[in-house]
Order: C-alpha cells, then sequence, then structure tokens
C-alpha cells in the first residue's frame, strides 16, 4: 500500500536564486508547484515544476537536492517507483542521513519488494531519529510481509504513539489485526478511524476493503476499492482488491477486468493479497 510521502525537512527549504533564464514570476510558479504545498498542483505538475528548478538552478547544490527529493515524492505518489529511486539516491549521495528521504525510499523498496533495502533505510532512519512515525509504520508493514506480526504489532503501537493523528498507522494496525487473528469487529474502528483523519488518501480505503473482504461484505469492499480508485487512479492494490471482492460476489466478467488490470502493472501483486484471498 502506498504511504504518505514525508515532508520535506527545513534544511531542503527550497529557495530558488535571484538570477536565471526564468522570469521572476516563472521561477515562483516553479517553486510553488515543486513544493506543491496542500497539493494545490497535479503530480505531473510538480514534477515539471521540480524539472526546470533542477535543469536551471545549477549552481544552488540546496535548490538541487530539494527539487530532486521533492521530485522524487511526485514519481513515488505516481507510482513510477524507478524514477523516484532515482532521485532519491542523488540526495542520499549527497546527503545520506537524510532521515525523511530514507524513509521514502525504505517504502519505494517495499513497493519494488526489496525488503532487505527496505529493512536498511528504516533502521538507519530510526537509528538517526528515534520513534519518528514514518519509519517505524514502514517497518511494521515490512514486517507484516515477513509475517513477524508481533514486530509488526509493537512497531505500529509506537509509530500511532508518536504521531496519532497520522491515519494511515491507524490502517496499518487494521489490516495488522485481522492478520493476527482478531476479529473484523475489533479491527474496523481502526480503519474508520483511518479515514476519517485522512480521507483523501487512497491507501486507507484500500486497507478497510481488505478488511471487509474478510469479514465476506463483498458489496463493501468494492465501494471501499472503487472509491480508492477515485482517489488515485494508479493504485493496483485496490483493483486488484475489488477485482477480488467481485470474484467472490459472483461478477466474473468484472472480476476478471480488474485482476488483469492490477496484474498487467504489478504481476507478483496476487502472492501480496494470497492469505487475504485464501481466507474466504
Amino acid at each position: 500500500m502506498r504511504n504518505t510521502i514525508a515532508i520535506l525537512t527545513a534544511t531542503f527549504a527550497v529557495t530558488l536564486l535571484a538570477a536565471g533564464p526564468a522570469s521572476a514570476d516563472h521561477r515562483d510558479e516553479h517553486y510553488a508547484r515543486c513544493n506543491n504545498k496542500d497539493n494545490k498542483f497535479t503530480l505531473q505538475q510538480q514534477v515539471a515544476g521540480c524539472t526546470m528548478i533542477i535543469d536551471y538552478e545549477v549552481r544552488d547544490v540546496w535548490t538541487q537536492l530539494a527539487a530532486i527529493n521533492n521530485r522524487g515524492g511526485a514519481y513515488q505518489a505516481l507510482h513510477d517507483y524507478p524514477h523516484a529511486l532515482e532521485d532519491y539516491n542523488k540526495v542520499l549521495n549527497s546527503f545520506p542521513d537524510q532521515v525523511p528521504t530514507l524513509v521514502n525510499r525504505g517504502e519505494v523498496y517495499l513497493m519494488l519488494r526489496k525488503y532487505p533495502e527496505a529493512m536498511a533505510d528504516f533502521n538507519r532512519a530510526l537509528g538517526d531519529k528515534p520513534g519518528y512515525s514514518w519509519a517505524l509504520r514502514g517497518r511494521a508493514i515490512y514486517d507484516m510481509a515477513q509475517h513477524r506480526y508481533a514486530d509488526a504489532r509493537q512497531d505500529i503501537e509506537a509509530a500511532i504513539v508518536s504521531k496519532p493523528s497520522a491515519g494511515e498507522s491507524y490502517a496499518v494496525r487494521c489490516r495488522l489485526r485481522v492478520q493476527m487473528g482478531e476479529s473484523v469487529d475489533a479491527a474496523m474502528p481502526d480503519c474508520d478511524k483511518a479515514i476519517a483523519l485522512e480521507p483523501s488518501d487512497a491507501a486507507t480505503f484500500a486497507s478497510r476493503a481488505v478488511v471487509r473482504l474478510r469479514a465476506k461484505d463483498f458489496a463493501g469492499a468494492i465501494a471501499d476499492s472503487t472509491t480508492a480508485i477515485s482517489l488515485d487512479t494508479n493504485d493496483w492494490d485496490a483493483y486488484y482488491l475489488r477485482g477480488l471482492a467481485k470474484q467472490h460476489g459472483g461478477d466474473a466478467a468484472g472480476a476478471a477486468a480488474d485482476i488483469a488490470a492490477a496484474q498487467a502493472r504489478d504481476p507478483a501483486i496476487t502472492g501480496e493479497f494470497a492469505d487475504d484471498d485464501g481466507r474466504l
């Protein structure tokens, strides 16, 4: 599941040069798009704004690295993981202890199923900044993928204590509860809280779809997956989950279309949800 992109720290605050090939108004526009505060711009516009800064503000290393970091975040949100990884590597080659970028790269490694690399980044981030909620949540997701549920529970509880306003941590705990054998009724309040805290985050709806699927609430799982897709049309987990729900709900044609769409973009996705499908 896609995680919230860590916010760039003040160390890498972008300050554009007064000189350059573009007008001051254009430079301000590139700055605004690259930072994309409050998500005012599309992710494609953010990539374009950062690329303009990278291409033209070559004399200022801080501006360069900030723009590269932010562009990596936009690529990550677009599920373009190879380009995201390339940008994060450039930042970390210059500043290896930049904690938010370490966590971002760890999340990308998770999505690429490069689990040892992901764990190494999360552990490095926590070594520099103990209790950092994004790193704890990432490590919990890693442990879930490895079926190390007790370790995952410890980390996700610590992540929630560290940042109780982060909805995606509740979404992770919601899924973890059912994987640990707790009832759907026990897990669902965490899913509902995640959505209440982050109602525009596709991953929170996809997580609740997993839990509804386990409860054989196929209509509810389809509804949550559809909402996730409406929020992020590249959320292939949501397509696959909706396909499973349709399959078990009797819509064979709709299931085949959704599952094929997900597998075309992520051929290994079936294994990610094997436990969920196997318990239906």
